[in-house]
């Protein structure tokens, strides 16, 4: 799927809201050390998030990132462009969903990195249901924000590859609103 980055960022910019609540939940994921984005579109998490280094496959998204985070390279999730162990944590901001190679771009996370997280909806798509149904939850549960405002979490998993840890997070977008 290709996006037009005018657009991605319209529809942020018009529902700051949800984004503001996208930003939390992967706050409270916990980034930490070296972090790097991958399928990070137009940068626009990943300059929110502080995070220096993004990766997409668009040429057009990486042109547009370009203004927002230090570091863009144009690659695949499949076969990421850096070294193992090269970073601490990798956020992937609602580009899972697009990602054909799901398993492939799991492992080339943990061997660049200690940990990762994944923030997607919950769709009904057979990769997520076959990793609910292997791997214990944590939650569902309400994250409560400084404000006492609640963001449903419907899923929070626990992934452990090797000693490196990926948090799942699945949520439904009427719980953002």
């Amino acid at each position: 799927m290709v996006f037009n980055p005018l657009n991605y960022d319209k529809w942020y910019d018009d529902n700051r809201t949800i984004f503001q609540r996208e930003i939390y939940i992967i706050k409270e994921a916990g980034i930490e050390g070296l972090s790097a984005e991958i399928g990070a579109g137009t940068g626009k998490f990943s300059s929110e998030l502080g995070i220096k280094f993004a990766v997409d496959i668009s040429r057009d998204m990486i042109e547009f990132a370009k203004n927002r985070v230090e570091n863009v390279l144009v690659g695949s999730a499949c076969s990421l462009p850096f070294r193992s162990k090269s970073f601490d944590t990798l956020v992937f901001a609602f580009s899972m969903s697009f990602i054909k190679c799901k398993d492939q771009a799991i492992n080339e996370a943990m061997r660049v990195a200690m940990s990762a997280i994944i923030l997607d909806f919950d769709p009904e798509d057979s990769y997520f249901k076959d990793l609910k149904l292997q791997y214990p939850e944590i939650g569902p549960f309400n994250l409560i924000k400084k404000d006492n405002s609640k963001i449903k979490i419907n899923q929070n998993i626990k992934l452990d590859f090797n000693n490196r840890i990926i948090s799942l997070i699945l949520i439904k977008i009427e719980s953002l609103i």
